[in-house]
Protein backbone atom coordinates (compact mmCIF):
# COMPACT_ATOMS: atom_id res chain seq x y z
CA UNK A 1 0.00 0.00 0.00
CA UNK A 2 2.91 2.53 0.69
CA UNK A 3 4.62 1.66 -2.47
CA UNK A 4 1.30 2.14 -4.43
CA UNK A 5 0.80 5.86 -2.78
CA UNK A 6 4.25 6.63 -3.85
CA UNK A 7 3.95 6.05 -7.02
CA UNK A 8 0.47 7.33 -7.12
CA UNK A 9 2.33 10.45 -5.93
CA UNK A 10 5.01 9.98 -8.16
CA UNK A 11 2.80 10.26 -11.03
CA UNK A 12 0.98 13.50 -9.81
CA UNK A 13 4.18 15.11 -9.76
CA UNK A 14 5.52 13.94 -12.78
CA UNK A 15 1.88 14.81 -14.60
CA UNK A 16 2.04 18.12 -12.66
CA UNK A 17 5.39 19.16 -13.44
CA UNK A 18 5.07 18.39 -17.22
CA UNK A 19 1.81 20.71 -17.87
CA UNK A 20 3.45 23.55 -15.89
CA UNK A 21 6.22 23.40 -18.45
CA UNK A 22 4.05 23.12 -21.02
CA UNK A 23 2.18 26.39 -19.94
CA UNK A 24 5.39 28.31 -19.90
CA UNK A 25 6.90 27.17 -22.68
CA UNK A 26 4.25 26.20 -25.41
CA UNK A 27 2.88 28.54 -27.44
CA UNK A 28 -0.94 27.07 -28.61
CA UNK A 29 -3.68 28.52 -30.51
CA UNK A 30 -6.92 28.96 -28.84
CA UNK A 31 -9.79 26.07 -29.91
CA UNK A 32 -13.28 26.28 -30.27
CA UNK A 33 -13.92 29.66 -31.73
CA UNK A 34 -15.96 31.63 -28.97
CA UNK A 35 -16.62 29.45 -26.66
CA UNK A 36 -13.43 30.20 -24.70
CA UNK A 37 -14.08 33.91 -24.34
CA UNK A 38 -18.25 32.92 -23.44
CA UNK A 39 -16.82 30.42 -20.53
CA UNK A 40 -14.30 33.16 -19.28
CA UNK A 41 -17.15 36.06 -19.67
CA UNK A 42 -19.67 33.71 -17.48
CA UNK A 43 -16.61 33.01 -14.87
CA UNK A 44 -16.72 36.56 -14.59
CA UNK A 45 -20.22 37.50 -14.19
CA UNK A 46 -20.26 34.99 -11.87
CA UNK A 47 -17.90 36.48 -9.37
CA UNK A 48 -19.50 40.10 -9.97
CA UNK A 49 -22.82 38.37 -9.00
CA UNK A 50 -24.53 38.48 -11.99
CA UNK A 51 -27.75 36.88 -12.76
CA UNK A 52 -27.32 36.67 -16.72
CA UNK A 53 -24.16 34.45 -16.91
CA UNK A 54 -23.31 35.10 -20.36
CA UNK A 55 -24.16 38.06 -23.49
CA UNK A 56 -26.05 34.88 -24.36
CA UNK A 57 -28.40 34.81 -21.69
CA UNK A 58 -29.12 33.65 -18.33
CA UNK A 59 -29.11 29.66 -18.71
CA UNK A 60 -27.54 29.20 -22.32
CA UNK A 61 -24.54 27.29 -21.00
CA UNK A 62 -24.11 25.19 -17.96
CA UNK A 63 -22.25 26.86 -15.14
CA UNK A 64 -19.82 24.15 -13.61
CA UNK A 65 -16.61 25.28 -15.89
CA UNK A 66 -17.31 29.21 -15.47
CA UNK A 67 -17.60 28.72 -11.75
CA UNK A 68 -14.00 26.91 -11.58
CA UNK A 69 -12.72 30.43 -13.57
CA UNK A 70 -14.91 32.46 -10.90
CA UNK A 71 -12.92 30.69 -8.05
CA UNK A 72 -9.44 31.14 -9.89
CA UNK A 73 -10.50 34.28 -10.72
CA UNK A 74 -10.40 35.59 -7.21
CA UNK A 75 -6.66 35.16 -7.07
CA UNK A 76 -6.49 37.70 -10.27
CA UNK A 77 -7.78 37.72 -13.53
CA UNK A 78 -5.32 36.28 -16.01
CA UNK A 79 -5.08 32.96 -18.12
CA UNK A 80 -2.00 31.73 -16.60
CA UNK A 81 -3.97 31.42 -13.44
CA UNK A 82 -6.45 29.49 -15.29
CA UNK A 83 -3.87 27.25 -16.99
CA UNK A 84 -2.07 26.35 -13.41
CA UNK A 85 -5.16 25.47 -11.77
CA UNK A 86 -6.19 23.33 -15.18
CA UNK A 87 -2.92 22.02 -14.93
CA UNK A 88 -3.22 20.46 -11.34
CA UNK A 89 -6.64 19.15 -12.45
CA UNK A 90 -4.60 17.58 -15.13
CA UNK A 91 -2.41 15.89 -13.02
CA UNK A 92 -4.98 14.37 -10.41
CA UNK A 93 -6.58 13.37 -13.82
CA UNK A 94 -3.14 11.60 -14.21
CA UNK A 95 -3.55 9.78 -10.97
CA UNK A 96 -6.99 8.91 -11.08
CA UNK A 97 -6.11 7.23 -13.94
CA UNK A 98 -3.77 5.54 -12.54
CA UNK A 99 -6.23 4.35 -9.58
CA UNK A 100 -8.85 3.22 -11.91
CA UNK A 101 -6.41 1.02 -13.77
CA UNK A 102 -5.03 -0.62 -10.25
CA UNK A 103 -7.95 -2.76 -10.03
CA UNK A 104 -6.40 -4.78 -12.68
CA UNK A 105 -2.48 -4.34 -13.29
CA UNK A 106 0.06 -2.61 -11.94
CA UNK A 107 1.79 -2.44 -15.22
CA UNK A 108 -1.29 -1.26 -17.24
CA UNK A 109 -1.67 1.31 -14.40
CA UNK A 110 1.89 2.93 -14.92
CA UNK A 111 1.69 2.55 -18.50
CA UNK A 112 -1.53 4.24 -19.09
CA UNK A 113 -1.02 7.23 -16.62
CA UNK A 114 2.52 7.75 -18.22
CA UNK A 115 0.62 7.80 -21.17
CA UNK A 116 -1.65 9.78 -20.24
CA UNK A 117 1.01 12.51 -18.47
CA UNK A 118 2.83 12.89 -22.05
CA UNK A 119 -0.08 12.95 -24.91
CA UNK A 120 -0.02 16.07 -26.76
CA UNK A 121 -3.80 16.32 -26.84
CA UNK A 122 -3.88 16.17 -22.83
CA UNK A 123 -1.44 18.92 -22.70
CA UNK A 124 -3.00 20.95 -25.35
CA UNK A 125 -6.43 21.31 -23.18
CA UNK A 126 -4.46 22.26 -20.39
CA UNK A 127 -3.72 25.92 -21.89
CA UNK A 128 -7.12 26.07 -23.26
CA UNK A 129 -10.35 28.32 -21.52
CA UNK A 130 -12.27 24.80 -22.36
CA UNK A 131 -14.38 22.50 -20.03
CA UNK A 132 -12.71 19.41 -21.78
CA UNK A 133 -9.70 18.93 -19.12
CA UNK A 134 -12.77 19.08 -16.44
CA UNK A 135 -14.66 16.50 -18.72
CA UNK A 136 -12.01 14.55 -18.76
CA UNK A 137 -11.21 14.46 -14.60
CA UNK A 138 -14.89 13.83 -14.04
CA UNK A 139 -15.14 11.13 -16.22
CA UNK A 140 -12.12 9.88 -14.80
CA UNK A 141 -13.91 10.25 -11.13
CA UNK A 142 -16.88 8.52 -12.39
CA UNK A 143 -15.19 5.73 -13.84
CA UNK A 144 -13.09 4.88 -10.52
CA UNK A 145 -16.25 5.38 -8.28
CA UNK A 146 -18.09 3.23 -10.42
CA UNK A 147 -15.83 0.59 -9.82
CA UNK A 148 -16.01 1.33 -6.10
CA UNK A 149 -19.70 0.89 -6.56
CA UNK A 150 -19.62 -2.85 -8.16
CA UNK A 151 -18.31 -3.25 -4.10
CA UNK A 152 -19.85 -1.53 -2.24
CA UNK A 153 -23.34 0.15 -2.83
CA UNK A 154 -22.38 3.06 -0.58
CA UNK A 155 -20.25 4.93 -3.38
CA UNK A 156 -23.11 5.02 -5.79
CA UNK A 157 -24.05 8.18 -3.67
CA UNK A 158 -20.66 9.99 -4.57
CA UNK A 159 -21.21 8.19 -7.91
CA UNK A 160 -24.23 10.31 -8.38
CA UNK A 161 -22.72 13.76 -6.65
CA UNK A 162 -19.97 13.65 -9.37
CA UNK A 163 -21.94 13.11 -11.72
CA UNK A 164 -24.27 15.60 -11.14
CA UNK A 165 -21.04 17.86 -11.47
CA UNK A 166 -20.74 16.47 -14.94
CA UNK A 167 -23.66 17.47 -16.16
CA UNK A 168 -23.26 21.02 -14.68
CA UNK A 169 -20.30 21.03 -17.01
CA UNK A 170 -21.22 19.25 -20.06
CA UNK A 171 -25.03 18.98 -20.52
CA UNK A 172 -24.55 16.13 -23.06
CA UNK A 173 -22.89 13.90 -19.40
CA UNK A 174 -26.43 13.44 -19.15
CA UNK A 175 -26.37 10.84 -21.66
CA UNK A 176 -22.96 9.83 -21.34
CA UNK A 177 -22.76 8.22 -18.12
CA UNK A 178 -25.96 6.26 -18.85
CA UNK A 179 -23.66 3.47 -20.17
CA UNK A 180 -21.43 3.19 -17.08
CA UNK A 181 -24.87 2.96 -14.98
CA UNK A 182 -25.96 -0.46 -17.20
CA UNK A 183 -22.39 -1.71 -16.63
CA UNK A 184 -22.88 -1.24 -13.51
CA UNK A 185 -26.41 -3.14 -12.90
CA UNK A 186 -24.53 -5.73 -15.31
CA UNK A 187 -21.55 -6.47 -13.15
CA UNK A 188 -23.04 -5.87 -10.01
CA UNK A 189 -22.89 -9.18 -8.20
CA UNK A 190 -25.78 -7.75 -5.82
CA UNK A 191 -27.90 -4.52 -4.93
CA UNK A 192 -27.79 -4.13 -8.69
CA UNK A 193 -31.55 -1.43 -8.66
CA UNK A 194 -30.33 0.40 -5.88
CA UNK A 195 -26.23 0.79 -7.28
CA UNK A 196 -27.59 1.52 -10.52
CA UNK A 197 -30.76 3.81 -9.98
CA UNK A 198 -29.30 5.65 -6.61
CA UNK A 199 -26.43 7.84 -8.76
CA UNK A 200 -29.70 8.53 -10.88
CA UNK A 201 -31.37 10.55 -8.09
CA UNK A 202 -28.29 12.05 -6.23
CA UNK A 203 -27.27 13.53 -9.45
CA UNK A 204 -30.88 15.13 -10.05
CA UNK A 205 -30.50 16.49 -6.34
CA UNK A 206 -27.44 18.15 -7.23
CA UNK A 207 -28.32 19.43 -10.26
CA UNK A 208 -32.12 20.72 -8.78
CA UNK A 209 -30.49 24.07 -7.28
CA UNK A 210 -29.45 25.24 -10.95
CA UNK A 211 -32.74 24.34 -12.79
CA UNK A 212 -34.67 25.98 -10.33
CA UNK A 213 -32.37 28.97 -10.66
CA UNK A 214 -33.60 28.72 -14.20
CA UNK A 215 -37.27 28.20 -13.61
CA UNK A 216 -37.24 31.24 -11.06
CA UNK A 217 -35.83 33.13 -13.96
CA UNK A 218 -37.29 32.04 -17.18
CA UNK A 219 -40.20 30.36 -16.26
CA UNK A 220 -39.07 26.57 -17.69
CA UNK A 221 -37.23 24.00 -15.74
CA UNK A 222 -34.16 23.87 -17.98
CA UNK A 223 -30.52 22.69 -17.54
CA UNK A 224 -29.78 25.34 -20.23
CA UNK A 225 -31.52 27.08 -23.37
CA UNK A 226 -28.22 25.75 -25.82
CA UNK A 227 -29.82 22.23 -26.40
CA UNK A 228 -32.56 23.28 -28.90
CA UNK A 229 -30.54 25.22 -31.33
CA UNK A 230 -27.59 22.64 -31.23
CA UNK A 231 -30.29 20.18 -31.98
CA UNK A 232 -31.35 22.02 -35.09
CA UNK A 233 -27.78 23.28 -36.00
CA UNK A 234 -27.50 19.14 -36.09
CA UNK A 235 -30.85 18.54 -37.98
CA UNK A 236 -31.75 21.28 -40.66
CA UNK A 237 -31.71 21.42 -44.50
CA UNK A 238 -28.41 22.98 -44.45
CA UNK A 239 -26.70 20.36 -41.54
CA UNK A 240 -23.29 19.02 -42.30
CA UNK A 241 -23.04 17.22 -38.92
CA UNK A 242 -19.90 19.10 -38.37
CA UNK A 243 -20.49 23.09 -36.67
CA UNK A 244 -22.61 25.12 -38.68
CA UNK A 245 -24.69 27.98 -37.52
CA UNK A 246 -27.64 28.24 -39.20
CA UNK A 247 -29.52 32.05 -39.68
CA UNK A 248 -31.90 32.87 -36.87
CA UNK A 249 -35.84 31.83 -38.12
CA UNK A 250 -37.92 35.25 -38.07
CA UNK A 251 -40.40 33.29 -36.50
CA UNK A 252 -38.19 32.43 -33.36
CA UNK A 253 -39.74 33.75 -29.99
CA UNK A 254 -37.58 35.89 -27.87
CA UNK A 255 -37.39 34.15 -25.03
CA UNK A 256 -34.49 32.07 -24.56
CA UNK A 257 -35.92 29.08 -23.23
CA UNK A 258 -39.03 29.51 -25.48
CA UNK A 259 -36.76 29.63 -28.49
CA UNK A 260 -34.88 26.80 -27.84
CA UNK A 261 -38.01 24.69 -27.32
CA UNK A 262 -38.65 26.15 -30.95
CA UNK A 263 -35.52 25.16 -32.28
CA UNK A 264 -35.87 22.12 -30.37
CA UNK A 265 -39.57 21.54 -32.40
CA UNK A 266 -37.46 22.45 -35.76
CA UNK A 267 -35.41 19.80 -35.70
CA UNK A 268 -37.74 17.42 -34.78
CA UNK A 269 -39.79 17.98 -37.84
CA UNK A 270 -36.93 17.62 -40.02
CA UNK A 271 -36.16 14.21 -39.04
CA UNK A 272 -39.95 13.15 -39.65
CA UNK A 273 -39.98 14.55 -42.50
CA UNK A 274 -36.63 13.83 -43.69
CA UNK A 275 -35.67 10.56 -42.21
CA UNK A 276 -32.93 9.24 -44.54
CA UNK A 277 -31.24 12.36 -44.45
CA UNK A 278 -31.10 12.43 -40.70
CA UNK A 279 -29.47 8.88 -41.01
CA UNK A 280 -26.51 10.00 -43.20
CA UNK A 281 -26.07 12.97 -40.94
CA UNK A 282 -25.32 10.55 -37.74
CA UNK A 283 -22.24 9.12 -39.97
CA UNK A 284 -21.17 12.45 -40.62
CA UNK A 285 -21.49 13.18 -37.44
CA UNK A 286 -18.86 10.36 -36.32
CA UNK A 287 -16.80 10.89 -39.50
CA UNK A 288 -16.45 14.74 -37.87
CA UNK A 289 -16.03 13.66 -34.47
CA UNK A 290 -12.54 11.37 -35.88
CA UNK A 291 -11.35 13.81 -38.24
CA UNK A 292 -7.69 14.47 -38.65
CA UNK A 293 -6.74 17.40 -35.67
CA UNK A 294 -4.97 19.31 -38.38
CA UNK A 295 -1.84 19.13 -36.30
CA UNK A 296 0.78 16.93 -36.86
CA UNK A 297 1.31 16.35 -33.60
CA UNK A 298 -1.74 15.39 -32.45
CA UNK A 299 -2.07 13.07 -35.58
CA UNK A 300 0.92 11.22 -34.83
CA UNK A 301 -0.16 10.30 -31.81
CA UNK A 302 -3.22 9.42 -33.08
CA UNK A 303 -1.74 7.07 -35.41
CA UNK A 304 0.52 5.48 -33.03
CA UNK A 305 -2.67 5.51 -30.30
CA UNK A 306 -5.78 4.17 -31.99
CA UNK A 307 -4.59 1.15 -33.47
CA UNK A 308 -3.28 0.37 -30.85
CA UNK A 309 -5.75 0.72 -27.99
CA UNK A 310 -8.48 -1.36 -30.78
CA UNK A 311 -6.23 -4.05 -30.18
CA UNK A 312 -6.22 -3.60 -26.28
CA UNK A 313 -9.84 -3.94 -26.88
CA UNK A 314 -9.98 -7.13 -28.12
CA UNK A 315 -7.65 -8.41 -25.40
CA UNK A 316 -9.57 -6.72 -22.59
CA UNK A 317 -12.54 -7.99 -23.53
CA UNK A 318 -12.25 -10.93 -21.95
CA UNK A 319 -12.34 -10.01 -18.43
CA UNK A 320 -15.85 -8.44 -17.96
CA UNK A 321 -15.02 -5.45 -15.75
CA UNK A 322 -12.91 -3.78 -18.96
CA UNK A 323 -17.14 -2.65 -19.80
CA UNK A 324 -16.89 -0.08 -17.57
CA UNK A 325 -13.45 1.17 -19.11
CA UNK A 326 -15.50 0.90 -22.65
CA UNK A 327 -18.78 2.31 -21.25
CA UNK A 328 -17.55 6.03 -21.27
CA UNK A 329 -16.41 5.42 -25.00
CA UNK A 330 -19.78 4.30 -25.82
CA UNK A 331 -21.58 7.00 -24.09
CA UNK A 332 -19.40 10.04 -25.61
CA UNK A 333 -19.75 8.25 -29.11
CA UNK A 334 -23.84 7.60 -29.22
CA UNK A 335 -23.90 11.66 -28.14
CA UNK A 336 -22.69 12.45 -31.42
CA UNK A 337 -24.86 10.76 -33.64
CA UNK A 338 -27.49 13.09 -32.10
CA UNK A 339 -25.33 16.41 -31.96
CA UNK A 340 -23.14 18.47 -34.38
CA UNK A 341 -19.46 17.17 -33.50
CA UNK A 342 -15.63 18.30 -33.97
CA UNK A 343 -12.56 16.52 -33.58
CA UNK A 344 -12.19 17.91 -29.94
CA UNK A 345 -15.49 16.49 -28.50
CA UNK A 346 -13.29 13.43 -28.70
CA UNK A 347 -11.09 13.75 -25.86
CA UNK A 348 -12.41 13.19 -22.87
CA UNK A 349 -12.70 8.93 -24.31
CA UNK A 350 -8.78 9.67 -24.67
CA UNK A 351 -7.66 7.92 -20.94
CA UNK A 352 -10.09 5.19 -22.05
CA UNK A 353 -8.44 4.91 -25.40
CA UNK A 354 -4.86 5.19 -23.53
CA UNK A 355 -6.17 3.04 -20.92
CA UNK A 356 -6.47 -0.25 -24.07
CA UNK A 357 -3.54 0.79 -25.35
CA UNK A 358 -1.98 -0.11 -22.40
CA UNK A 359 -3.40 -3.55 -21.95
CA UNK A 360 -2.21 -4.19 -25.60
CA UNK A 361 1.82 -2.91 -25.07
CA UNK A 362 1.75 -4.69 -21.61
CA UNK A 363 0.52 -7.92 -23.37
CA UNK A 364 3.40 -7.44 -26.13
CA UNK A 365 6.10 -7.29 -23.51
CA UNK A 366 4.73 -9.95 -21.40
CA UNK A 367 4.11 -11.92 -24.13
CA UNK A 368 6.65 -11.39 -27.15
CA UNK A 369 9.73 -8.72 -25.32
CA UNK A 370 10.07 -10.51 -21.96
CA UNK A 371 10.83 -14.51 -22.83
CA UNK A 372 13.82 -12.98 -25.13
CA UNK A 373 15.43 -11.31 -22.05
CA UNK A 374 18.13 -12.71 -19.71
CA UNK A 375 16.31 -14.12 -16.82
CA UNK A 376 17.90 -11.34 -14.37
CA UNK A 377 16.14 -8.40 -16.64
CA UNK A 378 12.28 -7.62 -14.98
CA UNK A 379 11.24 -4.21 -16.31
CA UNK A 380 7.35 -4.64 -15.61
CA UNK A 381 5.66 -5.40 -12.60
CA UNK A 382 2.65 -7.78 -12.72
CA UNK A 383 0.36 -7.75 -10.44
Amino acid sequence: MKETCLVALAILLLAFTIRVAFVNYASVAPLGGGDGQALETMGINILKGQAAYSGEGYAFRPPGFPFIVAQVYRFGQNHRNIYLAQSLLGALSAMMLFLVLLRFNLAVAIVSSLIFSFHPLMLLFTKQLLTENTHIFLMLLITLLAFRTLDNKVWALALGCVWGLLILTRSEGTLTVAPILVGIAILAKRNRLFKSAIPLLIAAIVVSPWVYRNYKLLGHATLNTAGGLNFYMSFNPNATGGFYQPEQLADAPNGEAERSAFYFRKGLSFIREHPARAVTLAGHKQAHLWESFHNRFLDLADIGLLPISLVGMLLAIRKREHLLLLAPIIGITSVFFIFEAESRYRAPMYPFLISFAAVALVRVYQQVVRPRLPKNVRVVPET
